[in-house]
């Protein structure tokens, strides 16, 4: 993903939004708001979050004194460009409503139930709420969801950042499979004939197979579980190449191991590997 300029929840937005359906409305909408907080004429209205000024635009047509508050500059120029034209009382300020309101990060954390460190990241564009943030932002600050939904870059932003943490649990999963397979040196997983009968043993107590049969078990599993820690370990480190391999190279270490397991008649473990090699298979194809 392209990293995004630290204002970005500044200048992403356009004023396509004036063309989405639910802005017609907006009369309707402002009759609601005077009756229900039974409006006079006389009161002086603060909108926070006003947008392109749909709403303080309309109150300000019908007579009231209204300042308008909002982060995206591209809406309050044109908001004070259509309050300037139609000679309406209305005043229009580019400002963060956060500050606006006097809270710090730490107290909008609090409110939102997340930690500081995340507004500081959705401020600075090294994050993004999720859909619970988002819900949460849109009560308290009385914005309403169609209204921060509309930005084409925060919805892909969010889709995005929703992958990255389903993407960031397959990684677990990849990983703590592949590191598993080092049980497999310890757990009686592996056929060995002794007498006229066959007994379960570990890889460790496999005696009864070639040098090289025994070498090429402990260099898969060998190679399986240093894939599973690389996966654990590299999961926060930007590798656009590794990112792109990383499953399918643990599935097709999964895939070696059951054949060779198959094909050396150690069926208990060619079984497990083939039920890794299948909950990876699934994974990966909803990845896609």
């Amino acid at each position: 993903m392209k990293a995004n300029s630290s204002d970005w929840y500044k200048k992403g937005w356009s004023l396509d939004i004036k063309k989405q359906s639910w802005t017609e409305n907006t009369k309707e909408q402002v009759d609601f708001i005077i009756k229900a907080l039974s409006l006079t004429g006389r009161e002086k209205i603060l909108d926070l979050a006003c947008g392109y000024g749909r709403h303080s635009l309309e109150l300000a047509r019908r007579g009231y004194s209204v300042t308008g508050v909002d982060i995206t500059p591209v809406y309050i120029e044109d908001a004070a460009k259509t309050a300037k034209e139609e000679h309406l009382k209305a005043e229009f300020i580019c400002e963060d409503i956060r500050k606006q309101k006097g809270l710090t990060q730490e107290e909008l954390a609090e409110i939102l139930f997340v930690s500081r460190s995340a507004i500081s990241k959705w401020e600075s564009g090294r994050g993004y709420p999720g859909i619970d943030s988002l819900k949460a932002i849109s009560a308290y600050f009385a914005i309403s969801m169609d209204e921060l939904l509309s930005n084409k870059e925060l919805i892909l932003a969010a889709e995005q950042d929703n992958r990255r943490k389903i993407f960031h649990v397959q990684d677990i999963v990849f990983g703590l499979l592949d590191c598993s397979a080092a049980l497999f040196l310890l757990l009686p997983l592996f056929s060995q004939k002794v007498g006229n009968a066959f007994i379960g043993v570990s890889l460790i107590g496999l005696t009864d197979i070639m040098w090289y049969t025994r070498a090429v078990y402990i260099a898969i599993i060998v190679l399986t579980v240093v894939c599973g820690i690389l996966i654990l370990a590299l999961q926060n480190v930007d590798l656009s190449a590794w990112r792109k391999i990383r499953g399918v190279l643990s599935v097709t270490l999964s895939v070696i191991a059951c054949l060779v397991f198959i094909a050396t008649s150690q069926i208990y473990a060619a079984l497990l590997f083939f039920l890794f090699m299948l909950i990876k298979g699934i994974l990966l194809i909803k990845r896609k």
